[in-house]
């Protein structure tokens, strides 16, 4: 069997912030390495993103060598089954070797200095630490990490023979033996101070280690001494709320005194300069600057403020939505009284959702200025920020869906944005930059589907308490709400010619509705489907539609009539359904693994397609009617040749299951949409 060449990937918007450290800067400045799911991802300044596939469980923890050679990822998977670690060849991108040892989970890893070795710890159904040879992917020692289980491991900057270890447990400092194949704990006597610890980072000399805790404070242990010199801050408004979940050390300013940057559960990100840790009597940290992001913060890193090569900048570019007059001026207000806006970030200025003021005004700022620094602060709201050391200015740089996007849309009169929504918001993007244009949040609401009307000048949504919400793209201002539409709205589409729209809901029913200025009128209500309704398509000249359920049944309405006009039935639950763009033809995707061609006049079927090993949930055909692409559980898009029913180019990247696919009004870009949040933009201008 020959191989099938790859899908080119345009661009990605993902990142999985829920995991500590899964957001660091490689060794040579400028490539990024962050988790997504089950792959890795390595950022290439203004290139395509590479994947690291390998695991099949979700990455938890990953460690990048200092010599920026490796880079080790561990995974988690069912209790009782091993967890494996992988090791990469960065400059190959391919894996290296496959490491066998733990059970259930790997909680952190640790590279040496010299990158011959590195040290794991397992999860709580494990709780041990294993020193491995990284060169020839082999266990030489290993040790339980105590009765309580560890958060983290960290090998010392100048030695291949010490590691620090923390957590639940008791910190410890570890020295191996390689001679006898050993490890030898060493106890950090914290005196009467009892402290969950966190996390950990280590001076460049060696001498002290400062370890977040779950208290908020941050210890300095001498680890060459195993003991605790001091702990800061001694002002209780300049500690960390909600405990400390990263760390970061740097210098502040060239030749300066050491800095710290930690980041806290309730978003906030501060900046110390250490003053001495060998004076108890004295405080431990001056404060440099502090400023609070979204989320909570899982990750810190620093980058030179101006890397090398530099990032290129995105030319601005401007899109035209046709938008009818709305009735009020003025900012956005609250879209209803459990709802609110969030702010618009363009492709040209970005813009924080829910950002404070920082404790020192911004000021500008010298890129060849060696006192600022460029720290990369990743959450677990799935959000990147850059902040500025010492002005503490927060830019938004990144940013997804949290939960699994539940659908997709591009407006008919535009290919340069689109619109995806998912549990409690809708987004609008920007598809040259993959920028956040627009946020709608609804609070414990699920927004189950999507669309634009045909002029472009509405987001009209289904969510999960019965209504179908329409907002402005450009405000996101509240246009119109449909109470109790369904019990659940769970599919949308609209007329092309004629304002009204087609909804399905979790009831089995389908209902169309009116839509003039000032009222939404419900027509008429078809009563057919048993199950929940997965996806509703509208004919072209606006007579009749289909709708497919879960109940293994498809059903063609006229929209003149409102009755049902024919019926197609299959052993399988229906996800998805399109139109041939001349309507003669109608094609579904199903858990039966297949993609079914339906006669769209008589009902009959003209052909089953077997596409995956495992069931379909997307499908979507391009403008033209030549290309068709589907997604499924195998993580893989596939673009088939719709006459032949060949698979033409397969796209692998998704870390879950793909959930929804759409293409560009001019045919040349695919968007799919996954379990896990993220978004790929593919490209098909080939």
């Amino acid at each position: 069997m020959t191989e099938l060449p790859p899908l080119q990937l345009d661009q990605t918007i993902g990142f999985n912030g829920t995991i500590t450290n899964g957001y660091q800067v490689h060794p040579n400045g400028y490539n990024l390495v962050y988790a997504l799911g089950t792959n890795l991802v390595i950022s290439e300044p203004g290139g395509i993103p590479t994947f690291l596939i390998g695991h099949s469980g979700h990455v938890t923890t990953f460690a990048i060598s200092k010599c920026g050679r490796y880079i080790a990822s561990g995974e988690q998977t069912q209790t009782g089954f091993p967890a494996y670690i992988i090791i990469w060849d960065f400059m190959k991108r391919e894996q290296i070797h496959k490491l066998k040892q733990h059970n259930g989970s790997v909680f952190s890893l640790s590279f040496s200095p010299s990158s011959d070795y590195m040290v794991s710890l397992g999860g709580l159904d494990d709780k041990n630490v294993v020193v491995w040879n990284v060169k020839e992917g082999r266990a030489l020692c290993g040790s339980p990490i105590g009765i309580e289980a560890g958060y983290y491991v960290k090998f010392f900057n100048n030695s291949d023979e010490s590691f620090i270890s923390g957590g639940l447990c008791q910190p410890r400092v570890w020295d191996i033996d390689y001679k006898n194949t050993k490890l030898i704990p060493n106890d950090i006597q914290l005196g009467h101070i009892r402290r969950v610890t966190t996390c950990a980072a280590i001076d460049e000399n060696d001498e002290i280690a400062y370890v977040g805790t779950s208290t908020g404070d941050i210890l300095a242990i001498h680890v060459q001494n195993y003991l605790l010199k001091h702990t800061g801050p001694s002002k209780a408004a300049n500690r960390l709320q909600e405990g400390c979940t990263a760390i970061c050390l740097y210098q502040n300013g060239r030749n300066g005194p050491l800095a710290v940057a930690a980041g806290s559960g309730n978003g906030d990100v501060f900046c110390y300069e250490v003053l001495d840790p060998y004076a108890p009597q004295q405080p431990l940290f001056k404060i440099i600057g502090k400023t609070r992001i979204m989320g909570k913060v899982t990750s810190i890193t620093v980058r030179p403020f101006n890397p090398a090569p530099p990032k290129p900048k995105p030319k601005a570019r401007t899109y035209t939505v046709t938008k009818k007059k709305e009735a009020t001026n003025g900012p956005p207000k609250k879209i209803d009284p459990r709802g609110r806006v969030v702010p618009i970030a363009t492709a040209q200025r970005s813009l924080i959702p829910r950002q404070t003021e920082a404790v020192r005004p911004a000021a500008p700022i010298s890129q060849s200025d060696s006192t600022y620094h460029e720290l990369l602060c990743g959450t677990d709201k799935a959000t990147v920020y850059s902040v500025i050391s010492p002005t503490m200015q927060a830019d938004l740089q990144q940013t997804c869906h949290v939960t699994g996007v539940n659908g997709v849309a591009f407006p008919p009169t535009t290919a340069e944005i689109f619109a995806s929504c998912a549990d409690g918001d809708i987004r609008l993007w920007h598809l040259p930059t993959s920028n956040e244009l627009l946020r709608i949040e609804i609070p414990n609401q699920n927004c189950l589907c999507c669309c634009f009307n045909p002029a472009g000048s509405e987001i009209i949504s289904g969510w999960s308490d019965g209504k179908i919400r329409s907002f402005g793209p450009e405000s996101g201002r509240l246009l119109y709400v449909i109470n109790d539409a369904h019990k659940q709205v769970t599919s949308i589409t609209t007329l092309h010619k004629t304002p009204m729209l087609v909804s399905g809901g979790s009831e089995g029913q389908v209902r169309v509705w009116k839509l003039t200025r000032d009222s939404q009128t419900l027509v008429a209500t078809m009563k057919e489907h048993r199950q929940r309704v997965n996806s509703v398509k509208v004919t072209n000249d606006d007579s009749e539609c289909v709708s497919v359920s879960d109940d293994g049944t498809a059903f063609t309405w006229s929209l003149e009539r409102y009755l049902r006009l024919k019926h197609m039935m299959k052993a399988t639950n229906f996800k998805c359904v399109d139109y041939l763009p001349d309507c003669t033809q109608l094609v579904t995707c199903s858990t039966d693994r297949t993609a079914t061609y339906w006669d769209a006049y008589e009902g009959s079927l003209l052909r089953e397609l077997p596409l995956s090993d495992l069931e379909l949930f997307a499908l979507a055909i391009d403008p033209s009617g030549t290309l068709m692409a589907v997604g499924g559980s195998d993580k893989v898009v596939r673009i088939v040749d719709y006459d032949e029913g060949k698979v033409l180019l397969m796209g692998e990247g998704h870390p879950e299951k793909i959930t929804c696919l759409t293409w560009s009004p001019d045919g040349r870009k695919l968007v799919s949409g996954s379990a896990d949040g993220s978004i790929f933009i593919w490209n098909l201008d080939i």
